[in-house]
C-alpha cells in the first residue's frame, strides 16, 4: 500500500515539475513579445507552482520513510516497494541534500533507472535536441553567421531563429579578399538588412572591413542594420508602454520590477578597418550597396552609440540634415581620410553633439582638427576631451598649431590632454614649429602628461635633423628641449649645414641612437670643425654606417677634404671603440668585433675628376676607417680644353685606386647634360670594347688582381666589385 502512494507522489511532483517549467517559457515568450500583462500573470503563477513542488517533494519523502519503516509487506508488494524507492531517487530535486532518514534505502537501491511504471505507457524522451529548451537551442544557433542561420530557418522554427537572431552581439560586415565572403554581403538586399537589424535588438558592435580604396562598399547595409536595431528597440519600448498603460497597476508594478528595454539603438561601438593594400584592388565603380535606403521620418536614437573608430570621411558622410541621428553619448570619435581631396564638411554633423567627447581624431592634419573642433559653438565645453589623436607636425602652415591651441582653450581644453602623439613627415621640423609644438603641449597638456614621450615618429624619404638643432636648444625652454631630444632619437639622416658655433655641441652624448647617415658638405672645413664632427658621428651616432659627403652644389677638391674627414673619423672611432686596424698602410689588425664597415658617397666636379684625383687614386695610403663601398657623384662638363679620352682615363684610375685598396665596389654616376652625357658614355663604351684605352683602365686588366674584379655599366653609371 505505501509504495503505491510513493509511486502516485512521484507522478504528482512530476507534473508539478513540467506545469512550473511551461509557465516559465511561457513568461519569456510573452518578455520577448513585450506583453507585460500576460507576464505579470504567469510570473505569479509560477511562484505558486514552485511552492507546491516543494511541497509534493516533502510528500515524496514522507512516504518513502514510512515505507522503509514496514519491515514485511505483502508479497505483492514486494515489487512495487523496491521499485518505489527507485523512482524517488531518480525524480528527487537536484538542489535538494540526500535526506539521512532515507539513506539506508537508496543504498539498497539497484542501479538501473526506471523507463515505465506498471500499468503506465512507457516513457518516449525522444532525441536529445529536442529535449533542449528553445533557448538553450537559440544559444547553439546564435554561433552561425546570418546566411546560415536563415538556411536552417525552416528546420528550427521561427521562436528559436528569432532567439538565435536576438542573441547576437557582435556582427562584422567582411569586404577583405581574406574573408571571402564579399559577393555575399554584395548580394544582401537593404531591406533585408534592414530586417536584420531589427532581429539583432542586443547587437553591441557592428565593424565593417572595406575593401582597399572603396570604403563606401556596402555603406547602405552597415546604415540599413544600425537603423534596422534603432526601430525594433523602438517598437519593443512603445509595445511595453501600452501593456502597462492596459494592465493597470499590477502590471506597471511587475514591470518597474524588471529592466524595460531602451527605446534606443543597442549599438554601442561603430568600427572601421580597412583591408590590407597588398589585396585586389577594388576598383571604384565596382562599389555596390553604397546609398542607403531613405532616411527615416523621424530621428535616429542612437543614444547607446559610445565608440565610432576609424570612420572613413564619405561613410561619415551618410549623416546628412534628411537623415538624424541622435548621438549624445558618443565618447571616442575617429575619422581617416582616404585622400587629400576628401571634404571636412562630411564629419560637421558629427560634432553637434560631442560633450562627452573623451578621444577625438579628425584626421593627421592640424587645420582638419581645427575645423571640426570649431564646429560647436565656443559655449561648448570640451573639458572631458584627453586626446585629439596624432599630430603630424611635418605639413604645417602659416598660424595652424596657434589656432588648433585657441580652439581647445576656448572650449574648456585647458591642461586636459593626457597625450599629444607627434610625427613629423619630410624630417625633423624647424625652430619655429619646435617653439609651437612646445607652447601647445603647455597649454593643453596636463602636467604629468608633459614627461612622457610625445614624438612616435618621423617620416618621409630621408628622415632629416640638423645637426645645429643641439646647439641650438641650449637657450630654449625646457618642453623644446625635450622635443628636440625626443626627434633626434628617431632621426635617420643629420645634417650639418655650416651653421654651428661650436662644433662638440652633440659630440660627448649619445643624441642620434638610430642615425644611419651622416651627411655634410665636401668643402674646406678648419681643423676643429672636422675633429667635432668626427667626434660626433663616432661618439653620439652608434649606428651610423654611411658617410655622405655632399652638398647642393660642387666644391674644389671635394675627394682631398672627404679624406681628410674620414681620417679624423678613423682617429676618432678608434679612441672610442679601442679598435684598430683600417684601410691602406698595409695594416695587418683584425677587425674588432663590433666595428663599424662604413659607406661613402663623395660628390665631385668633373673637373675635380681630371685635375684633383690623386686623393682618390692613392685610396689605399690613406689611413681610413674599414670602408665596403664608395660611391663618386660626378657633376657638372667638362673644363674648356678637355678630352673625353682624359676624363674617362682618370675616371677609370680614381674607381681602380678605391678598389686596390680593399674597396668591395667602388662606382661613379655622371650627372651631366644629357647631350654631352651620351657623348661621354658612348665614347667611353666604344674604347673599351676596342681595347683602346688609357694606361689606367688598361692596368686593371694587365695585372692579376684583375681577375677577381667585374666592370658593369648601366645608365650613366659604372661600377668596379670585386669578386667574393
Amino acid at each position: 500500500m505505501t509504495s503505491k502512494l510513493c509511486a502516485d507522489a512521484g507522478v504528482v511532483r512530476e507534473g508539478l515539475q513540467r506545469l512550473q517549467r511551461d509557465a516559465q517559457l511561457s513568461c519569456e515568450k510573452c518578455q520577448r513579445d513585450g506583453n507585460a500583462f500576460a507576464d505579470a500573470f504567469l510570473t505569479a503563477a509560477s511562484a505558486h507552482a514552485s511552492v507546491a513542488e516543494s511541497s509534493s517533494s516533502a510528500m515524496v519523502d514522507a512516504f518513502t520513510r514510512a515505507a522503509a519503516s514496514f519491515p514485511h509487506q505483502p508479497p505483492n508488494d514486494i515489487g512495487a516497494s523496491a521499485t518505489a524507492p527507485a523512482a524517488a531517487a531518480v525524480e528527487a530535486s537536484p538542489e535538494q541534500p540526500p535526506n539521512a532518514d532515507s539513506s539506508m534505502v537508496e543504498e539498497r537501491v539497484l542501479s538501473f533507472r526506471l523507463t515505465s511504471t506498471s500499468g503506465k505507457p512507457p516513457t518516449n524522451d525522444g532525441p536529445a535536441r529536442l529535449r533542449l529548451s528553445p533557448d538553450e537551442l537559440a544559444g547553439v544557433f546564435g554561433f552561425y553567421q546570418p546566411w546560415e542561420l536563415a538556411r536552417v530557418a525552416p528546420k528550427i522554427g521561427k521562436m528559436v531563429f528569432d532567439g538565435a537572431a536576438k542573441g547576437y552581439t557582435h556582427l562584422t560586415i567582411d569586404g577583405s579578399d581574406k574573408g571571402g565572403v564579399r559577393q555575399l554581403r554584395e548580394r544582401l538586399p537593404l531591406e533585408l538588412a534592414y530586417r536584420w537589424g531589427q532581429r539583432a535588438t542586443n547587437h553591441t558592435h557592428l565593424h565593417v572591413i572595406y575593401p582597399c580604396w572603396a570604403s563606401s562598399w556596402c555603406r547602405g547595409i552597415w546604415v540599413a542594420i544600425l537603423e534596422g536595431n534603432a526601430a525594433a528597440r523602438k517598437a519593443m519600448r512603445e509595445r511595453r508602454e501600452e501593456g502597462q498603460a492596459e494592465g493597470g497597476a499590477s502590471a506597471a508594478a511587475a514591470a518597474s520590477r524588471q529592466d524595460s528595454p531602451s527605446a534606443a539603438s543597442s549599438i554601442k561601438v561603430l568600427s572601421f578597418e580597412k583591408d590590407s593594400d597588398d589585396g585586389v584592388l577594388y576598383h571604384v565603380g565596382d562599389v555596390v550597396s553604397a546609398e542607403p535606403l531613405s532616411p527615416s521620418p523621424s530621428p535616429v536614437n542612437l543614444s547607446a552609440l559610445e565608440e565610432v573608430h576609424a570612420m572613413p570621411y564619405d561613410c561619415a558622410a551618410v549623416r546628412t540634415d534628411d537623415r538624424v541621428w541622435h548621438t549624445p553619448s558618443v565618447r571616442v570619435m575617429t575619422f581617416k581620410a582616404n585622400s587629400a581631396l576628401d571634404e571636412r564638411r562630411e564629419l560637421k554633423e558629427w560634432m553637434t553633439s560631442c560633450e562627452h567627447l573623451e578621444t577625438f581624431d579628425g584626421g593627421l592634419r592640424p587645420y582638419d582638427k581645427v575645423d571640426l573642433l570649431r564646429v560647436p559653438p565656443v559655449g561648448t565645453s570640451l573639458a572631458r576631451l584627453r586626446s585629439i589623436g596624432t599630430l603630424n607636425a611635418g605639413v604645417l602652415i602659416d598660424d595652424e598649431l596657434a589656432d588648433l591651441q585657441e580652439a581647445l582653450v576656448e572650449r574648456g581644453c585647458r591642461k586636459s590632454l593626457s597625450e599629444l602623439p607627434i610625427v613629423a613627415e619630410w624630417g625633423v621640423p624647424c625652430k619655429w614649429v619646435l617653439c609651437e609644438l612646445a607652447r601647445l603641449s603647455e597649454a593643453v597638456l596636463q602636467p604629468q602628461a608633459l614627461d612622457k614621450p610625445q614624438v612616435v615618429r618621423v617620416t618621409g624619404p630621408e628622415n632629416l635633423m640638423g645637426l645645429e638643432l643641439i646647439e641650438w636648444m641650449a637657450d630654449e625652454s625646457s618642453q623644446v628641449q625635450k622635443l628636440v631630444r625626443e626627434f633626434a632619437a628617431v632621426a635617420g639622416v643629420v645634417v650639418y649645414k655650416n651653421e654651428l658655433t661650436d662644433p662638440n655641441a652633440a659630440a660627448d652624448t649619445v643624441y642620434f641612437p638610430s642615425a644611419t647617415i651622416f651627411r655634410c658638405p665636401p668643402q674646406h672645413l678648419s681643423a676643429e670643425v672636422v675633429d667635432g664632427l668626427a667626434r660626433t658621428v663616432a661618439n653620439s651616432m652608434p649606428q651610423c654606417r654611411t658617410i655622405e659627403l655632399v652638398d647642393i652644389g660642387t666644391h674644389s677638391d671635394a675627394a682631398k677634404n672627404a679624406v681628410v674627414f674620414l681620417s679624423a673619423l678613423k682617429r676618432h672611432m678608434s679612441t672610442r671603440e679601442g679598435q684598430g686596424g683600417g684601410e691602406g698602410g698595409g695594416s695587418s689588425s683584425s677587425e674588432g668585433e663590433g666595428e663599424r664597415r662604413l659607406s661613402v658617397r663623395i660628390l665631385v666636379s668633373a673637373g675635380d675628376i681630371l685635375d684633383h684625383s690623386r686623393p682618390l687614386q692613392e685610396w689605399a695610403s690613406h689611413d681610413l676607417p674599414v670602408i665596403d663601398e664608395v660611391h663618386i657623384d660626378v657633376e657638372g662638363d667638362l673644363p674648356a680644353g678637355a678630352t673625353e679620352e682624359a676624363f674617362n682615363g682618370s675616371l677609370m684610375a680614381s674607381l681602380t685606386g678605391l678598389s686596390r685598396a680593399g674597396v668591395s665596389k667602388a662606382s661613379a654616376a655622371l650627372w651631366q647634360h644629357p647631350m654631352r652625357e651620351f657623348c661621354i658614355w658612348g665614347r667611353l663604351q666604344f674604347n673599351m670594347q676596342m681595347f683602346n684605352m688609357q694606361p689606367g683602365v688598361r692596368w686593371l686588366f694587365n695585372r692579376e688582381p684583375a681577375l677577381a674584379a667585374l666592370i658593369t655599366m648601366r645608365g650613366n653609371a659604372i661600377t668596379v666589385a670585386r669578386r667574393t
